[in-house]
């Protein structure tokens, strides 16, 4: 999902790391009600893993998104396949045939089957015109933009708990300002800087935010409480950026990693259905001691990560000529709308100016 020609080792291993947090927290998600000590592994994993997010975006505002018409395309098809091929894998592992959700995988960005897709893919398509207006703005002017963004959409919401926008941070609003952070650390903030400040830094950050899940959990008297590690939290933002300023300065090279960074894409697709299978054909967590259950976690979520990246590959084999039909074939009838509608615009431009006249 990003717009490298030479894919940075670095980068790609953080992009994996992200989305094997992202599967931990999706595994141990029915167990965030489990109170005692597991809920400190609740707290600890959440507020370290729910960075997985921003660190997509902040990589894809780094190198830029470029979007154009050939670009949409090839990422609503894979999207379309992708979610057709969770569909099955869910039907499967569930026995059960759904309408919507048949209807909901041939039009995943418009139902937001996932939701990161939809932003994710409303950021793409108004990226041309996200570029123009971010050259035209100044240093400064930019800084405020971002400060205006990241006090309304991220401290108030911080402090206050509520979100101007209701989405608790997973909708475009806070990843556009997470993708303009992305961007401004591309154009102004190339110094080099120490490592070991940076993990100091974010280690500090990351006990803050845990210390207050862990009294936020207490006094509710309730599981894994983690309201200072959502999405829009100041302190999630914050951590996520300076993880990614240490991964930027690693200097890492590796075919193997961007291998299998490769089908970061398809596992994120299609994680949630894996999930379904191990948990309903394989083997169900919840039948497993809480003293085990750290560990247990891990370990399903590496199996769903090798498991997806295995369908992913196999996929690329078997329906990688057929995408690229499906993308040509696309893009020529795309062409073709819009020599049409360029037609018919000059049609209806010439019928104003008569009855305007």
């Amino acid at each position: 999902m990003l717009n490298q020609k030479v894919r940075q080792s670095n980068f790609e291993l953080l992009r994996i790391l992200a989305l094997l947090g992202i599967i931990i927290m999706h595994v141990n998600g029915p167990f965030l009600g489990v109170g005692g000590g597991y809920r400190i592994f609740s707290v600890l994993e959440n507020t370290l893993f729910n960075s997985g997010v921003s660190i997509f975006i902040l990589i894809s505002g780094y190198f830029g998104l470029r979007g154009n018409r050939e670009k949409i395309i090839r990422f609503e098809v894979n999207l379309i396949l992708y979610s057709l091929i969770s569909f099955v894998i869910g039907v499967i592992a569930t026995g059960s045939f759904s309408v919507l959700e048949c209807v909901k995988s041939f039009m995943p960005v418009i139902t937001q089957k996932h939701w990161f897709m939809t932003v994710y893919m409303l950021l793409l398509i108004f990226s041309p015109f996200t570029n123009i207006a971010i050259e035209r703005l100044s240093k400064k002017e930019f800084q405020k933009l971002i400060i205006a963004l990241f006090v309304v959409f991220s401290v108030l919401p911080t402090l206050l708990y509520y979100h101007p926008m209701g989405d608790r941070g997973k909708g475009l609003m806070n990843l556009f300002l997470i993708y303009l952070i992305g961007v401004y650390i591309r154009k102004y903030f190339d110094t080099k800087l120490n490592i070991g400040k940076l993990i100091v830094g974010g280690t500090l950050i990351y006990l803050i935010t845990v210390l207050l899940n862990l009294l936020v959990s207490v006094v509710l008297s309730e599981g894994a409480s983690t309201p200072f590690a959502r999405d829009c939290s100041s302190l999630i933002i914050i951590q996520s950026v300076i993880i990614f300023l240490i991964f930027r300065e690693i200097n890492l090279s590796s075919k193997v990693i961007n291998f299998i960074s490769k089908q970061v894409f398809c596992i994120t697709m299609i994680e949630g259905s894996i999930r379904m299978f191990i948990s309903n054909r394989v083997f169900s967590v919840e039948n497993v001691y809480y003293q085990n259950l750290p560990i247990c976690v891990i370990t399903i979520a590496a199996i769903v990560l090798l498991v997806g990246l295995i369908i992913g590959i196999f996929l690329d084999c078997i329906l990688g000529k057929i995408k690229e039909v499906l993308i040509k074939a696309l893009n020529t009838i795309a062409i073709y709308i819009v020599n049409k509608c360029s037609t018919y615009k000059c049609y209806i431009r010439k019928i104003i100016i008569y009855w305007l006249h």
